[in-house]
């Protein structure tokens, strides 16, 4: 699943770099919901297998392969500010603000709800808020997980007619930031996961899969419910990626693709602060962010590629030489441990379906 978790963060840089005043892929907003679909079946997977019965270590863990890099990127980021200040295509909202709340930016808690009430100007990394919204997720995922299938079934369809009904009552901001208003597609993962046997194809019928649903992702005209799309774009989504995400867990997870994957977590929170030192740099032309129609298209698309490769690259870097090492240090305090026996772990249940 590494390789569609790339695609997909490579989807929401282009979106940030106005790429679709060139090619119109499924957008930004449908890509970051896509990704908790591909959340949910993950971590059910990843909780089923290493955390069974210890949410708090679950949640710990996860906080753990998330915080690191955040805080880094926190911090890169004031001192970005503090070398250039102007700020003037208004990236860095943050600094901006009369009173920017630094608690729920360094401790990246809260912040999906700070951007439905503020949008993302409160947000010194604006794309974080969908990792705050994805913690809230883990913490619920233990209680999740105690649903037979036809609970979390009917909860999943709660959550979805919520978030319409948000769209339709409190507007786009409530309807797509606040954890509580996505929730639905981290709860289609979820059960997902638990009827992944009956959707898993072959190793070639994967490739297939793979190489349709890239094609789909890059060539569709938006896809999110919230505000582009509309609900049939929205429903067709949801069905695509779930019809690829078993296969490609069980065929298609090489080293390439989980390391492609780790990376696309890097790239979903570096993007922004590259944009903006390239700005600094005189090498990416402001006005593509604010009036990219009267930009060269060329030059879209190699700031977007330019963006997309240094981003990629640094993530890389990091992912292989500091986090490797968070990774095995968080594996051994909160995995489960070896010779626990099988019947103590929850297993999957045929009525669950």
């Amino acid at each position: 699943m590494g390789y569609v978790r790339f695609v997909l963060a490579a989807i929401v840089v282009g979106f940030h770099c106005k790429f679709g005043v060139i090619h119109q892929t499924i957008g930004g907003l449908a890509a970051v919901e896509a990704f908790f679909i591909i959340s949910g079946f993950y971590m059910a997977a990843a909780y089923e297998r290493h955390y069974s019965g210890q949410p708090a270590a679950f949640v710990a863990s996860r906080f753990a392969r998330l915080y690191p890099l955040y805080i880094i990127v926190v911090m890169a980021t004031f001192v970005l500010h503090w070398w250039n200040p102007a700020n003037q295509t208004g990236i860095l909202n943050y600094f901006r603000t009369d009173t920017p709340p630094y608690l729920v930016n360094l401790s990246l808690i809260g912040l999906d709800l700070f951007s439905a009430i503020h949008s993302n100007k409160y947000l010194l990394i604006p794309p974080a808020w969908s990792i705050s919204a994805e913690l809230v997720f883990y913490a619920l995922l233990p209680a999740l997980l105690l649903l037979n299938g036809k609970s979390l079934a009917a909860f999943v369809v709660a959550a979805f007619a919520f978030k319409i009904t948000m769209i339709q009552c409190c507007g786009l901001r409530w309807a797509y930031y606040p954890f509580f208003s996505q929730i639905g597609y981290f709860g289609t993962g979820i059960l997902l996961f638990w009827l992944r046997d009956r959707l898993t194809w072959s190793t070639r019928t994967g490739y297939w899969l793979l190489a349709l649903y890239t094609l789909y992702l890059l060539g569709n005209h938006y896809a999110d419910i919230d505000q582009n799309g509309g609900i049939v774009q929205g429903v067709v989504l949801v069905l695509a990626t779930c019809i690829v995400i078993p296969t490609l867990f069980e065929r298609i997870n090489g080293p390439l693709s989980t390391a492609l994957g780790d990376a696309s977590y890097g790239v979903y929170l570096l993007h922004f602060l590259f944009i903006q030192i390239a700005i600094d740099l005189q090498i990416f032309d402001p006005t593509t962010l604010t009036k990219p129609t009267s930009v060269s298209h060329w030059r879209i698309l190699f700031q977007t590629a330019g963006i997309l490769l240094v981003s990629t690259a640094v993530a890389l870097a990091f992912e292989f030489t500091v986090q490797r090492w968070i990774d095995r240090a968080r594996r051994s305090v909160f995995y489960i441990r070896e010779g626990r026996p099988e019947s103590s772990r929850p297993q999957y249940r045929p009525d669950a379906a």
